[in-house]
């Protein structure tokens, strides 16, 4: 039975099944590879049209920040498979999820049309549509872009959750595409349901007729050039002892240092996107966000959040040999810190609620066990801070806080069990890691009095551990 349930795990991108509010005739539910295609096959049987449908054309207000609506209209008009996307840049999922959509747009240029709809749930992410360079590190991209500032789109369709992506395909009606899939949520199962249900759509629907010749590409405007200016920057670190600033400036994916006057002294990375280790000039970031500075060991620590690892940094000061290294120390695996029978089923990149549902069929209960938080992945580290001899990271994609000891050698989660929530567990330190402990997406993270501080955005408050 244990056997059978693991292979489960992998082959379905979601156990739950509950009604989409979307539409009545959409549900979420288990997909397989021949789910996707008894799909595809009923629609090209009985048509499409008795399917959901998403209006061609966008409400006046939505704002085109790459392409415009008459390139969009042409493209859509020429019966091609459209990909909607809505999405939000304070969100982790949803960024992460957006650049996945990047890479699929290079693989089927020719084939498909993706729309990202940036539909803020802050005020202030609708800023994010002057800099797009903050979230898509290259300088163009495969993707419309659109800013549905007062989720008029988002209303009409009666989406509820970030990310969401519609697979759409086009029918008799010449102002509508007609959703086949709607996958809410990101996690690697996901993604990979998305590349399949894709790559299946464009196989029954696409044709030689509605392949572009030659695909488009937009420019993305950047914030700054790669030079002593900021682009995104993000955190920032103080080193006392030579009076220096460190600051991972995120748009250019690399780290600058100034004195404490904001002089520029010198840049750690190449600016190029990328993740490589050695010395300051030689060194790749990608995205990187949390940084701070231990002031006895000397050492820079990094959430290189595009890469999904941490970074330890020895700086020149402190290194015999003149200059600074760059060193990758953990990387977005599984804690290797428990290995008993229960490890076999639990997969890194699993959903939390889909592990939650596998636990409890055999016989665990979570709020009791810490079986659930133990085996999660590092996913977005976003915030660090030193506290005695150990680095703390606010992992924003596995909802927890996770430990590594100074040297990079140990690596684990600490607190919360996995799932999006508020919970406190001031009762019991045993079972921090079960689910009477949950975050939000957790960003920042401080450190004082022998407690850390941490930032749970999703949430609007300031837990402390």
């Amino acid at each position: 039975a244990l056997y059978q349930r693991k292979e489960l795990i992998k082959e379905y991108f979601s156990l739950k099944e509950i009604e989409h509010p979307m539409d009545v005739r959409t549900v979420r539910r288990p997909f397989s590879q021949s789910d996707i295609e008894k799909v595809l096959e009923k629609a090209v049987k009985n048509g499409v049209e008795n399917l959901p449908s998403v209006p061609k054309n966008f409400p006046k207000n939505v704002q085109f920040l790459t392409g415009s609506a008459d390139e969009l209209a042409k493209d859509i008009s020429e019966n091609r498979i459209v990909v909607y996307h809505f999405w939000r840049p304070s969100c982790i999922d949803s960024v992460s999820s957006l650049k996945n959509l990047q890479k699929l747009a290079q693989y089927h240029s020719n084939q498909i049309t993706i729309v990202s709809i940036l539909s803020p749930k802050f005020t202030n992410e609708i800023k994010t549509a002057a800099n797009l360079s903050s979230v898509l590190p290259n300088q163009n991209t495969l993707q419309y872009i659109v800013l549905d500032s007062n989720l008029e789109f988002w209303k009409s369709l009666g989406i509820d959750d970030w990310p969401t992506i519609l697979i759409t395909a086009p029918g008799k009606d010449e102002n509508k595409q007609y959703t086949l899939f709607a996958v809410v949520g990101e996690r690697g199962s996901a993604t990979n349901f998305v590349n399949e249900a894709v790559e299946a759509t464009t196989a029954k629907f696409s044709d030689s007729s509605n392949r572009m010749k030659q695909p488009k590409l937009f420019g993305i405007k950047t914030g700054a050039p790669i030079g002593k200016e900021l682009n995104d920057p993000w955190g920032i670190a103080v080193d006392p002892n030579s009076k220096r600033l460190y600051i991972s400036d995120s748009g250019n994916h690399r780290i600058v240092i100034t004195d404490y006057g904001g002089n520029y002294v010198g840049v750690i990375g190449t600016g190029l996107p990328g993740l490589k280790d050695g010395k300051y000039k030689d060194a790749q970031f990608d995205s990187p966000r949390g940084i701070a500075f231990d002031k006895i060991k000397k050492i820079l620590w990094v959430c290189d959040t595009g890469n999904n690892v941490v970074r330890r940094i020895t700086t020149e000061e402190n290194n015999a040999k003149g200059f600074g290294l760059v060193k990758t120390i953990a990387d977005g695996g599984a804690s290797q810190s428990r290995s008993d029978e229960i490890g076999s089923i639990l997969a890194v990149n699993q959903v939390a609620d889909d592990l939650e549902r596998v636990l409890k069929e055999i016989g665990y209960n979570l709020e009791e066990s810490d079986v659930l938080g133990y085996k999660r992945g590092l996913r977005h580290p976003w915030g660090i801070a030193v506290l005695d001899n150990f680095v703390y990271v606010t992992a924003a994609g596995s909802n927890q806080i996770w430990q590594v000891d100074s040297t990079g050698n140990i690596l684990k989660p600490i607190a919360g069990s996995g799932k999006k929530g508020n919970r406190d567990n001031p009762a019991s330190k045993s079972l921090i890691l079960s689910d009477r402990v949950r975050f939000a997406q957790p960003m920042g993270i401080a450190s004082a009095t022998g407690s850390l501080y941490v930032a749970d955005s999703d949430s609007g408050s300031i837990r402390r551990l």
